[in-house]
């Protein structure tokens, strides 16, 4: 029994550092962490997603990373579950990823089975909705006129800005003729009434935090709706916990010039 317990512990620190270098981005610590002659198999459509497939080696994990950032732009990694039984582990999870061929979003939970031994793992197999991935791939008749992947990246910097009070820069992510809602205040329009209103807020709230991992964003065209919740601290040492917000974007020649707040920050 000891030995049965010493090995699930062992396991669940190799595929817990194993999340932890996906968070980082990690790929070097991630190969790091595969047996030299390791299994690593996600089944898919091989010409649609040339980083699915089976791989062999430490050399076929760090090409199917190199294939994967070429090819896709992650939003949400997340993993729910994970259950350990000796040199066993399953995870459940979620993902969320941008195709860069057709900028369509692929969403899907999916499953990974490791097998671990001698602190390494030796087997690594991911089911995923393979089905959708490959109409994520599809590519269409009719033209993209945005970059999708361009307008999450300007969404995701605002909420990364706003976190880091970064408010000047937060500001040269607006349209002159930005139009804002907020509650309690109603339309504005201008930028000079959403410098005000950053100042404003800049000025009561002390700190923000964002649960990014489980951000929940809808897509379409060159809308950008973005579900989560926020966590922080009043200047008046007030706190708030977990509070859920949605916040609508639409971005036009790399500026946002129309964003709807919905949140209710009242202490």
């Amino acid at each position: 029994m000891e030995s049965i317990n010493k090995s699930t512990e062992e396991t669940r620190t190799i595929v817990e550092d194993f999340y932890n270098k996906t968070a980082l981005g990690d790929v070097k610590g991630i190969v790091g962490l595969m047996s030299d002659d390791v299994e690593w198999e996600i089944p898919g459509n091989e010409d649609l997603a040339s980083w699915v497939g089976r791989k062999k080696g430490k050399i076929g994990v760090n090409e199917f990373y190199t294939l994967l950032n070429e090819n896709t732009k992650n939003l949400i990694f997340r993993v729910d579950k994970l259950f350990i039984d000796g040199e066993q582990a399953v995870a459940i999870g979620y993902v969320s990823t941008i195709m860069l061929k057709t900028n369509k979003v692929f969403n899907s939970y999916f499953i990974a089975h490791f097998t671990v031994w001698d602190k390494q793992i030796t087997k690594y197999f991911f089911a995923e909705d393979s089905f959708r991935l490959t109409k994520a791939l599809a590519v269409e008749d009719k033209e993209y006129k945005l970059d999708i992947s361009e307008n999450v990246d300007i969404v995701r910097k605002y909420f990364r800005e706003v976190s880091a009070r970064n408010m000047d820069e937060v500001n040269t992510l607006f349209s002159p003729d930005i139009e804002v809602y907020f509650p309690q205040l109603g339309v504005l329009k201008g930028i000079d009434n959403l410098l005000q209103l950053n100042k404003n807020l800049a000025e009561s709230i002390d700190k923000i935090e964002y649960d990014f991992n489980n951000f929940v964003y809808t897509i379409s065209d060159n809308r950008i709706i973005v579900e989560g919740i926020e966590s922080g601290t009043f200047t008046n040492n007030e706190t708030f916990r977990n509070k859920r917000f949605c916040s609508v974007f639409e971005i036009k020649n790399g500026l946002i010039y129309r964003m709807y707040v919905y949140s209710n920050l009242d202490t």
